[in-house]
């Protein structure tokens, strides 16, 4: 066609689109719902895990390149009515070796199942610090943490329900909190906080 319109002939790569973590648009930081590939392996895991059952075939194919054969024992796995949380994990620890290693694989895929499955506290939490007993607005305390990109993304996240300090829903976001002892809080099903209160 080039060569008819006086065009020099190009050779054109035609690849499929992957679905992001919302399971609707094309994977895109500009959507935030990618899996980057240089992101930490727990946090690789824990975005495959969140990504809708129906895109497991899909993404064996286009993240892994499987063949034929091995889709057809992954989907006779979907068939057979297994949970597919189970796939998932199978799927995360794949993706995970391939950008990181086995043992990082073995030691995220522990790492999930310990905070999602047991509800236990993650190994390597990150730690801020405020005064003991001086008051803090919640949302202030989230951005400055470093657990949000703006104080808005955390006033629609805690409005949303996402936000738990030591296990308890919190959805006010006019909250001002002060802290006495070491708190645990969780913004979501992957962001965790220890707030430790100093003198």
């Amino acid at each position: 066609m080039q060569r008819s319109f006086g065009q020099e002939p190009q050779v054109v790569f035609l690849m499929p689109l992957l679905e992001g973590l919302d399971g609707v648009k094309k994977m895109s930081k500009s959507y935030d719902n990618y899996i980057g590939i240089e992101e930490p392996p727990k946090e690789q895991f824990g975005k495959v895990m969140s990504i809708p059952d129906d895109l497991i075939l899909r993404y064996y194919k286009l993240c892994l390149g499987y063949d034929e054969e091995s889709l057809r024992r992954v989907e006779r796995r979907v068939e057979s009515g297994e949970n597919p949380m189970e796939i998932k994990l199978d799927l995360a620890e794949e993706i995970v070796r391939l950008y990181h290693s086995e043992a990082k694989a073995k030691k995220a895929g522990e790492e999930f199942l310990k905070v999602f499955s047991k509800n236990e506290e993650p190994e390597d939490i990150g730690e801020f610090y405020v005064k003991k007993g001086e008051k803090i607005w919640i949302v202030e305390l989230l951005y400055k943490a470093g657990l949000v990109n703006s104080m808005g993304d955390a006033r629609r996240l805690i409005k949303q329900g996402a936000l738990k300090i030591h296990g308890e829903k919190v959805s006010d976001y006019t909250l001002n909190i002060s802290f006495e002892k070491e708190t645990f809080l969780r913004l979501g099903r992957r962001r965790f906080l220890k707030v430790i209160p100093t003198k």
